[in-house]
């Protein structure tokens, strides 16, 4: 009985193994084609070394070598309408050390001043990211700025922690 009950436990495992292994990994691709982003969308301030009455701000996301149809709307967290970005353009990358992958940059147009801006990315016509941003401010509203550095893993993070963003427009480490 006890050896006939370890081979047959032996037998089942490599079975089960058989059948779920290739359902695992099924799976684990499915969920990798269905995650649209190597890198989720970030703003940065770009090129834009003068003010204006409308400001600009650039949206950086990294997706996958694939094809889609990818769309970016903005719009005023005030409650006006969206309003597609209509122009966009994206890079491949391709080095040895790297998985090809894209990196798509747009300009985020027509910002208030200082103003938050609700923004969203679609694929494929679908909305796979939202967030909110906030313009820079215009040269006759106030602003609040933090600099420092050593703001390492160390006991130095905890000062890092101490800094409210709420409060301040800009901070740089």
């Amino acid at each position: 009985m006890g050896q006939n009950w370890i081979a047959s436990f032996s037998l089942n495992r490599r079975i089960a193994t058989a059948i779920l292994l290739p359902l695992t990994l099924a799976s684990a691709a499915e969920f990798i084609d269905r995650e649209p982003f190597l890198v989720k969308p970030y703003l940065q301030l770009g090129n834009a070394p003068k003010l204006s009455p409308d400001e600009v701000m650039m949206l950086v996301w990294h997706t996958r070598d694939k094809d889609a149809e990818w769309n970016v709307e903005v719009k005023p967290a005030d409650g006006e309408a969206w309003f597609a970005v209509s122009y966009f353009r994206w890079r491949r990358i391709a080095v040895e050390t790297v998985e090809p992958h894209r990196i798509y940059r747009c300009w985020l147009t027509r910002l208030p001043p200082g103003k938050e801006f609700d923004y969203r990315v679609l694929r494929d016509g679908q909305i796979v990211f939202a967030a909110r941003g906030k313009a820079r401010k215009a040269a006759h509203q106030p602003l609040r700025f933090a600099v420092f550095g050593d703001c390492g893993r160390t006991h130095r993070h905890k000062r890092r922690s101490r800094i409210v963003p709420g409060k301040f427009s800009l901070i740089s480490c």
